[in-house]
């Protein structure tokens, strides 16, 4: 497995920490006890964004599918990645399962991620900087940048397909080397892929 993907991994992994973290802060807040003197001030709790994802047309869950099975050879073209799918080995707790793929060693550089998240609230990204609200075969979803790779060399697409779940599909330019690379075509590159691959997931549920 090349460095490309095994970064890739990390960076959307301690962006779920964050979003956890988060969601916690924001609980800890709602639920805090009587005395107003121990009591965060509400100024502490988040805001709820801005944006809403659509209902879900209905729902899918994604519980024990492989996720490597679902990048085809034609979905893999379509991402730009020539690899075979690698598990990602830090999946330990089966709530988010990924498989990567890459282009090494050609050059400009590109990566994909496929993870299904079994314990994840998709809306919850909404309140990341630059997170905007989409849609993808009729599922919400919300687009955003990876804020190591840079918004220019990345985007993430998760699709919210059932309660706390989600396809979570990413595409990077892992070392910046395409130029002419800009976030609003890598995120039409991504939803192009997730749009593949949920047509895919929707004729097997």
């Amino acid at each position: 497995m090349s460095s490309q993907v095994v970064g890739a991994r990390a960076r959307l992994r301690a962006t779920s920490a964050v979003l956890i973290a988060v969601v916690a802060v924001g609980g800890l807040t709602a639920c805090g006890g009587s005395d107003s003197a121990a009591a965060p001030s509400p100024a502490a709790a988040p805001a709820p964004p801005a944006q809403k994802l659509p209902p879900r047309p209905r729902e899918l869950k994604v519980d024990g599918i492989d996720p490597c099975s679902l990048a085809t050879p034609q979905i893999r073209a379509q991402a730009g990645v020539t690899s075979q799918g690698q598990i990602d080995p830090s999946s330990t707790d089966n709530a988010l399962r990924g498989c990567g793929y890459d282009n090494f060693p050609q050059h400009p550089t590109a990566a994909l991620d496929v993870n299904l998240a079994t314990n994840q609230d998709t809306a919850g990204f909404l309140f990341f900087p630059d997170a905007v609200a989409s849609t993808v075969a009729g599922f919400g979803a919300v687009d955003s940048p990876d804020s190591a790779a840079g918004a220019d060399h990345s985007c993430v697409v998760r699709v919210d397909v059932a309660d706390n779940q989600g396809l979570w599909v990413s595409l990077y330019n892992t070392l910046g080397d395409d130029t002419a690379s800009t976030h609003a075509q890598m995120c039409q590159k991504a939803h192009a892929v997730a749009e593949s691959i949920m047509a895919g997931l929707l004729s097997r549920r």
